[in-house]
């Protein structure tokens, strides 16, 4: 089929790599303008652009591309249109372009977490799986029919990256599955019921503050969701990794208990295992390479703001 692709990050990159490698013939790429800046204050360009440039493919790059773009994609007659994070709401003049309309890739089992943090939401709810979904693109956000879908597990292992990583590469096996469905015309469409419909929300650096008046399996969830942060003597303190752990030793919510290669700190009821961690100004450092920096010691209280 003749394909028109959007998306912008890194987790859409698995899907265009499946495209190019397919039978299928990419007519363009569009992706938002580019926003990031290096530290010399150049633009950085998305990852879905520097992608579609190592390939010679056409890129465009528009503002609103449901106002910006219509004439151009109707000149290209694509057959279908595939989005993966792109990061724009789509008009009803573009879904409409397209023969096969719009399918989009989304980061959990619909109709559970809609909206624009699936992933993070997933893990902060203590969800033991989650999964990708391919779907028709409506008006309504995330509320189209649902073309297939690929589940995977969540342990205490997992980050929203590591997580993000796995999603993204199911993502585009069930991108490729659905296109050959749609062209061998055995593609069945599930209503999705909006009775069990959920929604995210975008998450903000306020989400991420850490309360250790939560218990352990809160806290817990929410570094490996989001990095979390404290603060330790008004310095921001961020915890890239931890689980849940039983201890013995009575400590008041955001109490450190450190030895030379272990860190627990307090919650409500039990304590979270420290694994690697980043103090404002240094670099992130294994838990043990930290304590042996002599940068935090027993009975530091955490929390608060700086």
């Amino acid at each position: 089929m003749k394909i028109v692709f959007l998306g912008t990050p890194e987790f859409a990159l698995p899907s265009l790599k499946e495209l190019i490698k397919s039978h299928h013939e990419i007519l363009a790429v569009i992706s938002q303008k580019d926003k990031a800046l290096d530290r010399k204050g150049n633009s950085i360009e998305t990852a879905v652009k520097k992608l579609a440039k190592e390939h010679n493919l056409k890129i465009f790059q528009f503002d609103n591309v449901s106002k910006e773009g219509i004439d151009e994609i109707k000149r290209l007659a694509p057959d279908i249109m595939i989005t993966v994070a792109f990061g724009q709401m789509l008009s009803k003049e573009f879904l409409n372009i397209a023969p096969h309309g719009v399918i989009n890739v989304h980061a959990s089992l619909l109709p559970k977490y809609r909206g624009a943090s699936p992933i993070q939401s997933a893990i902060l709810n203590g969800d033991f799986k989650t999964g990708v979904t391919t779907m028709q693109t409506v008006l309504k956000m995330d509320a189209g029919d649902i073309l297939k879908q690929k589940e995977t597990k969540i342990d205490w292992s997992t980050t929203s990256h590591s997580l993000s990583q796995i999603l993204a590469q199911l993502g585009a096996e069930a991108l490729i599955e659905t296109l050959s469905d749609i062209e061998n015309g055995t593609l069945i469409r599930i209503p999705q019921d909006e009775e069990k419909a959920t929604y995210t929300q975008k998450i903000t650096k306020e989400d991420g503050l850490i309360d250790f008046s939560k218990t352990a399996f809160e806290v817990a969830r929410k570094v490996q969701a989001l990095r979390a942060y404290t603060f330790l003597n008004g310095k921001m303190l961020k915890i890239h990794s931890c689980d849940e752990y039983e201890f013995d030793l009575p400590l008041k919510s955001g109490q450190v208990a450190a030895t030379c290669d272990t860190m627990l700190i307090g919650c409500s009821d039990e304590t979270i295992n420290v694994k690697a961690l980043q103090l404002e100004g240094k670099k992130a450092m294994h838990i043990k390479d930290f304590l042996n920096g002599s940068l935090i010691k027993s009975g530091d209280i955490l929390g608060g703001r700086s």
